[in-house]
């Protein structure tokens, strides 16, 4: 088998997680934007079924997708969220 298609663990940090504030977003904007810029927004729900996975993992990370859009002419925000960080 080729090395090259093993998938590898990600990095995981712990988190603080309040029973009190259930929602989380994660918002990722290009590092060129303004206050004023008007990009559309990439909102990203992963699955899981509120049994498992959360937003902030960093499989979810939408930075290097705003970066690439960003390089490419097509800067978008994006939006991952999650009601409760397992």
């Amino acid at each position: 088998m080729e090395q090259g298609l093993i998938q590898h663990t990600l990095p995981f940090t712990e988190r603080q997680v309040s029973d009190l504030e259930g929602l989380n977003l994660n918002i990722t904007i290009p590092e060129n934007a303004s206050p004023k810029s008007k990009l559309p927004i990439f909102v990203f729900v992963h699955g899981g079924g509120f049994f498992i996975g959360c937003g902030s993992w960093p499989e979810y990370d939408c930075s290097r997708l705003v970066k690439m859009a960003s390089e490419n002419g097509t800067p978008v925000i994006a939006v991952t969220f999650k009601f409760v960080d397992p």
